[in-house]
């Protein structure tokens, strides 16, 4: 029971989210629990703003409550939301605000450049790698050359092109070389049998031997025994582990013996519903342009899915600053074109003279394809589920149709 005799004071609580869409839409997630409140309530909406002002710091006294009365703001109370404390002394509530002294997008007059020499070593932003070392050919199946081409834009799998291309193994040194200063410490290949049409495995594996990086190898299943077989030949050992590819095409009936030595992980690609009826395990969809009755049924947001999901309050800043699905992330085809990864626009080539993964951070910080691609940077961008929803997928990139959800903001 609170003691009249004290202070009462109104004080946010630090543990909610809050996303103010615009002067008459407002998000709540108390992140205790997943409960969220969209509200178009003015009171409530103006009591918020007041708590979050710098000269409150999320602490008003109680008294003001007396202008703010309404049935969203009872709400908030009884959900933790603001809460009533009291003390002789202004209480101190360290509300959760993110820190933006490095921010790339808080440019001055002297714009972004500025703010590049704030955030300190470049490379260290880069975290990971997907270098693919060949293209297929399979001039027999139409239909699986063009499946498989698709699904290499959207997963690491091998891509299947009308053209062989394959990097070099000086182009595959001067990648890793580059990539010793950066964050990465696993490296992961995109690995088809064409490429050993040209270079041994032992020169690969020689190479690659040379680096302490651990490699996760992506392949389909019919090289899977053709690779392991050859690398098990050659007396360097490499700290390996694979991705294996499956789809409609795949050889089914056979057997595939994993090698114990090896961490393995089966994924099977599907192209329509009945790839998914009809098998077990991790499933990664293809967008085809011609599955959109797929997508929306096993892929869209739902709904129910955000309010069945609990999201931490780290999650929920980063989905308004970064997309955790690209960033720091770079691509790297058999042509020596690096991309940032997911994104359609290459940014350098190995063979470029000069060439630095430093360069290829600092284009994409300026640009922001993917990296920063954030759903207020998107048609999304008034919806109150904006940085609770999943953030920018793969698919919605390659199929042009940014929204993949079964959310109408406009009948919130």
């Amino acid at each position: 029971m609170l003691d009249s005799q004290h202070t009462k004071w109104l004080t946010m609580s630090p543990n909610v989210f809050v996303d103010i869409i615009n002067d008459s839409l407002i998000l709540l997630y108390n992140t205790n629990g997943g409960i969220v409140k969209i509200s178009r309530d003015e009171k409530l909406i103006n009591l918020i703003k007041m708590l979050y002002t710098p000269i409150n710091l999320g602490v008003v006294k109680y008294e003001i409550l007396d202008k703010y009365k309404s049935r969203d703001i009872d709400w908030a109370l009884k959900n933790g939301v603001i809460g009533i404390d009291e003390s002789d002394v202004k209480p101190i509530i360290c509300l959760p605000i993110l820190n933006l002294q490095k921010d790339i997008n808080k440019f001055n007059d002297n714009g972004i450049e500025s703010r590049l020499q704030l955030i300190g070593s470049k490379l260290k932003y880069i975290s990971g790698a997907f270098i693919r070392l060949s293209n297929m050919i399979d001039k027999g199946n139409s239909l699986l050359k063009r499946l498989r081409s698709i699904a290499a834009t959207q997963h690491p799998c091998p891509s299947y092109e009308d053209s062989a291309a394959s990097l070099t193994l000086d182009q595959l040194r001067i990648l890793i070389d580059n990539l010793k200063l950066t964050s990465v410490a696993t490296i992961d290949i995109i690995f088809s049998n064409n490429f050993l049409e040209r270079y041994s495995c032992e020169e690969l594996v020689g190479l690659l031997s040379k680096y302490n990086f651990a490699y996760r190898v992506h392949l389909y299943s019919e090289d899977y025994e053709t690779i392991v077989t050859s690398i098990n030949k050659i007396d360097i050992k490499l700290n390996l582990s694979f991705i294996v590819y499956q789809d409609r095409f795949s050889s089914n009936d056979k057997f595939y013996t994993f090698n114990s030595a090896y961490n393995c992980d089966q994924k099977y690609l599907a192209y329509d519903e009945q790839d998914i009826m009809f098998n077990m395990g991790v499933i990664l969809p293809v967008w085809t342009g011609n599955n959109q009755e797929m997508f929306s049924k096993y892929v869209y947001t739902e709904l129910s899915d955000i309010e069945e999901t609990k999201i931490n309050l780290n999650a929920l800043f980063r989905n308004k600053k970064l997309n955790s699905n690209f960033y720091g992330l770079i691509d790297i085809a058999p042509d020596g074109n690096v991309y940032a990864h997911g994104s359609k626009k290459s940014i350098a080539n190995v063979n470029d003279k000069g060439f630095s993964l430093v360069d290829v951070v600092i284009d994409e910080f300026k640009e922001n394809r993917t990296w920063r691609l954030t759903r207020d940077c998107t048609k999304c961008k008034l919806c109150p589920y904006r940085f609770v929803c999943p953030p920018v997928s793969i698919f919605e990139i390659q199929s042009n149709q940014i929204k993949m959800c079964h959310i109408n903001y406009n009948e919130l």
